[in-house]
């Protein structure tokens, strides 16, 4: 077999993407690398199954003398400089993970860009582009910005793909390599530091190599274990975590990442697996706790099966817990628009055999139709002396709606990212759920001054997490007295303005509220005017990303307590108010202050 040729994407005149920028398209998530690792590579394998079970398998390798010269001899020829390969040629106990899903459709579509299809287009979604089509529909990965861990995962930026997938009538396998690196330069010409290895081809540089050649190349590296089937290897080369080399303990932390956000799959429906799971180490099977045994897990898949069974049909009101002892399950429903948005169930049990500390307890699982856990969101302890593990499933019907509020990770719901509407349905869904724990504890909140002093606080930490854009009856207002003919008057000022000018931390059986002083300069027209408080965490790295917290506005002097995310004012004057935030766990707040005029 011909060697494979390597091609390097040059600059064009246009301009080009910075390769290495991949890799900081995921943001900051909020999960480790082996934890992205796997949700990347499982939530693409499930999203291109043909039927509703699939295979999904890890394996840690060491390839031989024979596969390693291979490898450097007739796949990864003529390796670009900027790729530091180097080293890792060297390396005799050089090691591959190799990423395998099967009863899936493999890559298929196009090999190039350019070629127009009303089909899917996976290939090249995965070794050609960078992103992902608005128009495509979003599961549970997307292989655009998200596939950027596979390249960071190795040591030289490059994995091994080969892939077998329906081409008309007839199955075809196909073999390609690509790399990431930095931008450089090279005889003169700007390189974008994206590479690719496979069939010299003038229009795109290469094309992969197809049928036999390919699966020459598979079973010469040891990486083909599709058995004959449609479906994908990926194989990352020298794979690392930071500055280490993947070893024992990374394929154990895989394995629990399965374990941790896989586990509606390895419960599945009916007793049988939706996804059949497999982790080796050098040969070693790795184990899995079956969800259904483990002391936490079982937990939530108890809560998982209920929630799937729970609909309108068979509840009696909305937004409300049903007893159904030890569980409880609700309906969750926004009110503008109104309409369905999931299910939750409750789990409720005894804590012993679970770690006090352990770091899932009394959290909810949010996930959507691809059935992954998205995030496991802290509501409030249950009153009784029990322990609760829940999960809440947003309907088919709002699928898209809760997918397109996801950053490129799948890791949380961030409804901030929207248009008004969709931003509204999750973050009310959300906060419908986080008051529904809250109401709960009504009454188990300390009224002490030394507490928190402020009168209403029950009132307001039973309320607090369920954030409101207006209430029913119309929207909420503060009307201050107006001053007697005695009195002086206030200087009006010329504009509408709000200023947070001091911010102070109180707590109550543990909950942490952030106190905003904020002073608001009403003028004389046009009125009425809305004022809108919304919260911020400040990033490490500079700047603020809005986030949720609960909020209710307070006029000092006032002792009543309004729940709203802004509040309207109609009479002029200089004003303050304290504005109050639930303050989230490790998370600097910061309080930002909008006014827009409003029509009666």
């Amino acid at each position: 077999m011909k060697p494979l040729t390597r091609w390097s994407e040059p600059f064009g005149a246009h301009g080009g993407f910075h390769a290495h920028s991949a890799g900081q398209t995921l943001g900051r998530p909020h999960l480790g690398q082996h934890a992205l690792l796997f949700r990347e590579s499982v939530q693409n394998s499930w999203d291109a199954r043909k039927n509703q079970t699939i295979s999904f398998r890890m394996d840690l390798v060491r390839p031989d003398v024979m596969q390693r010269g291979f490898l450097f001899g007739s796949v990864l020829t003529d390796p670009p400089r900027a790729l530091r390969f180097a080293p890792v040629i060297r390396d005799e106990n050089l090691s591959l993970l190799v990423i395998t899903d099967m009863r899936t459709r493999g890559l298929g579509g196009p090999t190039r860009s350019d070629v127009s299809t009303s089909g899917r287009k996976d290939f090249v979604g995965l070794v050609r582009n960078i992103g992902r089509s608005q128009d495509k529909q979003i599961g549970g990965g997307t292989y655009g910005f998200g596939k950027g861990i596979l390249f960071d995962s190795s040591s030289v930026g490059t994995v091994l793909i080969y892939t077998r997938t329906k081409v008309g009538d007839t199955v075809e396998s196909r073999f390609i390599a690509a790399g990431i690196g930095d931008d450089y330069e090279e005889g003169g010409k700007p390189y974008t530091g994206r590479h690719w290895w496979g069939r010299s081809d003038p229009a795109v540089g290469v094309e992969p190599y197809l049928d036999g050649e390919a699966d020459e190349c598979a079973n010469s590296l040891g990486i083909n274990y599709l058995n004959g089937e449609t479906g994908t290897s990926i194989a990352i080369i020298a794979p690392r975590v930071g500055d280490q080399g993947f070893d024992s303990a990374d394929m154990e932390k895989l394995s629990e990442a399965a374990l941790e956000w896989a586990w509606p799959h390895m419960v599945g429906s009916r007793g049988r697996a939706s996804i059949d799971f497999t982790f080796t180490d050098l040969g070693r099977l790795v184990e899995i706790e079956n969800p259904r045994s483990h002391p936490l897990y079982r937990h939530y898949a108890k809560a998982y099966e209920l929630a799937a069974a729970t609909d309108d049909s068979n509840t009696t009101e909305k937004n409300a817990f049903e007893d159904d002892y030890p569980d409880l399950r609700a309906r969750i429903w926004s009110d503008r628009p109104r309409q369905a948005l999931g299910s939750l169930a409750v789990a409720r049990f005894s804590p012993k055999g679970v770690n006090s500390d352990e770091p899932k307890l009394f959290k909810v699982a949010l996930m959507r139709n691809p059935r992954f856990v998205v995030k496991y969101m802290a509501v409030e302890k249950d009153p009784s002396d029990l322990a609760t593990a829940s999960v809440f499933i947003a309907d088919s019907e709002m699928d898209a709606v809760f997918a397109e509020t996801e950053p490129v990770a799948h890791d949380d719901w961030q409804p901030v990212s929207l248009g008004n509407r969709q931003r509204n349905v999750v973050r009310i869904g959300l906060n419908k759920i986080t008051k529904l724990f809250a109401e709960r504890n009504v009454g188990q909140v300390s009224t002490r001054a030394d507490d928190l002093n402020l009168k209403g606080v029950a009132t307001l930490s039973s309320a607090l997490g369920d954030v409101l854009s207006g209430l029913d009856g119309g929207s909420p207002r503060i009307q201050p007295v107006k001053p007697s003919k005695g009195g002086t008057a206030k200087k009006k000022p010329l504009s509408h303005s709000a200023v947070v000018e001091a911010v102070t931390l109180n707590s109550t059986d543990g909950v942490v509220f952030a106190l905003f002083s904020v002073r608001l300069r009403v003028a004389d027209a046009p009125l009425p005017v809305k004022f809108t408080a919304i919260p911020k965490a400040v990033l490490d790295g500079g700047g603020t990303a809005e986030v949720e917290s609960a909020i209710g506005w307070r006029e000092n002097g006032v002792e009543e307590i309004l729940m709203s995310d802004h509040i309207i004012w109609e009479i002029p004057g200089e004003h303050h108010v304290t504005v109050l935030l639930r303050q989230p766990d490790q998370v600097r707040l910061a309080l930002e202050m909008r006014n827009e005029v409003v029509a009666e």
